[in-house]
């Protein structure tokens, strides 16, 4: 991890939006809620990070284009592509 669970919170507390989207350290979190008995009381570092990666998700320009495509490619287009569309484009 670029940065610690502890440096997330941090980053989150001052504002460094930017930074912390360009860091690896969220993606590198696997939610094993390990750390979470060291986190500061009440803080619960697996929903923030889980927080911070649907953040950088909803970010990102490579999605699928639903009303663009044809009932061909409607039918190839893998469910979970078109479930994560409608997620990240409808909320």
């Amino acid at each position: 991890m670029d940065i610690l669970p502890n440096q997330v919170i941090r980053y989150i507390q001052l504002g460094f939006k930017d930074e912390l989207l360009k860091s690896k350290s969220f993606w590198a979190c696997a939610s094993c809620l390990t750390v979470t008995p060291a986190a500061e009381k009440g803080s619960k570092i697996a929903e923030v990070m889980e927080a911070v990666r649907q953040i950088s998700l909803r970010k990102r320009k490579d999605f699928v284009k639903i009303p663009a495509l044809t009932a061909k490619q409607k039918e190839e287009v893998p469910p979970i592509a078109l479930i994560s569309s409608f997620r990240k484009y409808t909320s």
